[in-house]
């Protein structure tokens, strides 16, 4: 075996080995950079809310950012910075939202449709009872 073939089939072993056990010599020498998140229009982000079914409050938790901060960006007084932006990107797609969820502290019920049992005390609680799915932030200190 020649020393340039060798030292492949010694890279495919450790490489091999890393993914297995995490452990070993890997360095990352390039990484993809994603292209930076849009800018959202103030309409933009209360649709992508909207289509949560989540309140300002309920936003905003999931956001990790005051409330004040989204009714800022839908009055479009202020817009969102690149870390919420990225934010925005994901949750539009819907796919992110049980991880979010879970990592805000927010309770995710699926509902089947209209006609069903609606949550009590829904405006306090934070929840739109007309979408398919609903978000409920549980009482606590008040800071998201």
């Amino acid at each position: 075996m020649s020393p340039f073939a060798r030292e492949i089939a010694e890279g495919l072993i450790e490489a091999r080995n890393f993914l297995l056990t995490g452990k070993g010599n890997v360095r990352v020498t390039g990484a993809e950079i994603p292209e930076p998140a849009p800018r959202r229009s103030p309409g933009e982000i209360r649709r992508i809310r909207r289509k949560l079914g989540a309140t300002q409050v309920v936003f905003a938790k999931l956001m990790n950012v005051s409330v004040k901060s989204v009714e800022a960006w839908e009055s479009g007084e202020k817009s969102p910075g690149p870390p919420a932006r990225r934010l925005l990107q994901l949750l539009e797609g819907g796919e992110s939202l049980e991880l979010f969820a879970r990592m805000a502290g927010c309770e995710l019920r699926r509902t089947a449709g209209s006609g069903e049992h609606k949550p009590k005390n829904t405006a306090k609680a934070g929840v739109d009872s007309r979408k398919r799915r609903t978000l409920r932030v549980p009482a606590s200190s008040g800071k998201p």
